[in-house]
């Protein structure tokens, strides 16, 4: 049995449907539809043109909906509707609807290439009208049906286009489907680990959804490998979860296929009586839908379990009936598969010139199947029969290839071990460079530390000491002053104790810069966050992201003074609790995510007053933007952006 593959018409069909599922909708809900359709026919005045609206379209599309997986013959009459009418009214959204049910049922009819061309219509018609949904689902309908024609390249091209889609869009369904669906293709080239990661992952996406249908399914997909590792009795526990969600969903294909499965299972354990009931469950639910594939094949295995309980004329009359079905469809490994078993069973029933004529019917298909192999196998063999006597001369020329080939081989090395004393040439260079680099950084750091040292020293004896001076002379003249002059002299040593402190404030926050030319600005903004802490009752948040590496000292200089600055902005003005800070480097660009949860402040009345013309200044200087947003009551918000 092959794998199944999660189809994605029902999504595509619905076009608002959030989940992807196709649920099996109850008779009520059927017959409304149908009474709908009757009630619009009915209202129309006979003989009247078509109207020009979609009512009629869309309920034919979920007629074929309700009906695509319960009865196909119904949901291909509706269809066929629907496309009609679609095209009459040049409503493009209906036709490619219908040209994707079409699809569904052609696929479920083995008429790959007639599904296969319906669908790429759809997919014309929705990448025209920008459907994201209907292209994505489109694209993975084409994998599948190439898939199903064993053209795995184009298949794998196909899904990883609609992967891609929805990935982008965050389309669980598609992402969950589409990993299940290159499970089956892995499957398919032999990869049996990588078919089950994929298996797994669409698993675990489906089970976050609530997504029964396309769980049933992933679970069937899960059993054919254990199956195929001669483990029936793991592929019988996992096909009786998917057979319990097929039937809670509604989802025939997936039941079908789980109780084939299961047969399967049973009869690789030589249990015949449980793969028989198995086997035919799966036959009836597979004639209800019109499986064409799976009649084929329940038909040809129900042959093989009769074949093993001594039933010869009904295993042949069964295995005729499934060899018939898969001839029509063009199914070749089910045409192998039932040559050899006719072979087999004429044998055993004495017919030997019917076991010979299936034999060799089973040679040829599988001549057909490896071709190009076998086709290649002869020709040596005959070459070697009609040039015997040349032998000598090929094997002389083979030779000489092999000597050839040994001085390439030997040239290689050389050239390798060329590129590897290079290689380690360079390494050593680089290393020297970089070593050279630091010391040159190191030394510019120690300079620029002592020359803030020396400016720092300036500024506490040229300002902050001639102000301490000027208040000491001024207390000291209060003794020789008139009671009204003293009031006047404590005025002035006030005014110049504040500038004192404001001065000593300034040359404070300056020697945190030592941190910052040192360790970077996270350190020297931790520093300012916990100096703050012990003098302000007032919580700080700062979290980092892939800040491994520090940005360039001008960069850094110019952010750390615009978190003063908002900091500063946010103790005098804003009355708040709390401050985050968010620091990211992200493609290229360094972001400061800023806010705070005071009474905010309205943009156009205090731009100026809260220093932000300021900001957006040392912004500018460095290439970077500054967007601020604040509404009164509502707290304040600074991005700031700064490429790298």
């Amino acid at each position: 049995m092959k794998p199944t593959l999660i189809c994605f018409y029902s999504v595509l069909l619905t076009l608002l449907s959030v989940s992807g599922q196709l649920h099996a909708q109850d008779v009520k809900t059927i017959d409304s539809l149908t009474a709908k359709l009757r009630e619009y026919e009915a209202s129309k005045p006979t003989k009247a043109p078509i109207p020009a609206d979609t009512a009629k379209v869309e309920i034919l599309i979920k007629l074929v909906q309700n009906h695509l997986e319960s009865d196909p013959g119904k949901a291909l009459r509706y269809a066929e509707q629907q496309l009609e009418l679609s095209e009459k009214l040049h409503y493009a959204t209906g036709i490619a609807n219908a040209c994707v049910s079409l699809g569904a049922i052609y696929d479920l009819k083995s008429e790959y290439d007639k599904a296969l061309q319906l669908t790429r219509r759809a997919l014309a018609i929705n990448i025209k009208l920008k459907n994201t949904v209907g292209v994505e689902d489109c694209y993975f309908n084409i994998g599948s049906l190439y898939g199903k024609q064993s053209h795995y390249n184009e298949a794998l091209k196909y899904m990883l286009k609609g992967l891609e889609i929805a990935i982008k869009t965050k389309d669980n369904f598609g992402i969950g489907g589409g990993y299940n669906n290159l499970g089956v293709l892995y499957l398919a080239m032999g990869n049996q680990t990588a078919a089950l990661k994929s298996y797994l992952k669409c698993l675990n996406v489906m089970h976050k959804m609530k997504n029964l249908s396309a769980m049933a399914t992933t679970y069937n997909n899960i059993a054919s490998i254990y199956l195929l590792q001669n483990k029936p009795d793991e592929a019988i526990f996992y096909n009786k979860k998917g057979l319990q969600l097929s039937k809670q969903s509604g989802n025939k294909q997936a039941e079908g296929d789980n109780y084939h499965s299961i047969g399967k299972a049973f009869y690789k354990k030589t249990s015949y009586k449980e793969a028989l009931e198995n086997y035919i469950l799966a036959l009836e639910i597979r004639k209800a839908i019109g499986d064409s594939y799976g009649l084929a094949e329940s038909y040809i295995n129900l042959g093989k379990v009769h074949f093993k309980q001594g039933l010869y004329a009904r295993s042949i009359k069964d295995i005729e009936k499934g060899r018939s079905l898969a001839k029509h469809s063009g199914e070749l490994d089910l045409l192998q598969a039932a040559y050899q078993a006719l072979s087999e069973t004429h044998e055993a029933s004495g017919n030997f010139k019917h076991a010979f004529a299936n034999h060799v019917l089973y040679k040829k298909m599988t001549d057909s199947l490896f071709n190009a192999e076998k086709d290649k196998k002869f020709v040596q063999l005959q070459m070697e029969y009609e040039f015997k006597s040349e032998r000598d001369s090929i094997k002389a020329i083979q030779d000489k290839k092999d000597i050839l080939a040994k001085a390439a081989l030997t040239d290689q090395k050389i050239i390798r071990n060329f590129i590897a004393i290079g290689m380690i040439v360079i390494v050593f260079f680089l290393v020297i460079v970089i070593w050279q680099r630091n010391k040159i950084a190191i030394v510019k750091r120690q300079k620029a530390l002592e020359a803030e040292r020396n400016r720092i020293s300036r500024d506490l004896h040229d300002n902050l000491g001639a102000q301490l001076s000027s208040v000491r002379i001024f207390l000291n003249n209060i003794k020789n002053k008139d009671t009204s002059e003293i009031g006047e002299a404590v005025d002035n040593s006030v005014g110049l104790l504040d500038t004192s402190i404001h001065d000593l404030r300034g040359i404070m926050e300056e020697m945190s810069s030592s941190v910052l030319y040192d360790r970077g600005y996270l350190a020297a903004t931790e520093n300012l966050i916990n100096k703050l802490k012990q003098s302000h009752d007032i919580r700080f948040a700062l979290t980092s992201h892939n800040m491994n590496e520090r940005a360039d000292r001008k960069i850094e200089h110019e952010l750390y003074r615009i978190t003063q600055e908002l900091v500063n902005n946010t103790l005098k003005y804003a009355n708040a609790k709390n401050i985050t800070l968010d620091v990211i480097r992200r493609n290229g660009t360094l972001v400061l995510m800023y806010e705070d949860d005071g009474i905010g402040f309205d943009l156009k009345s205090v731009h100026k007053g809260y220093g932000l013309h300021n900001i957006e200044t040392r912004i500018k200087s460095v290439g970077g933007t500054v967007d601020f947003d604040s509404t009164p009551s509502a707290g304040a918000r600074t991005i700031i952006e700064i490429p790298l």
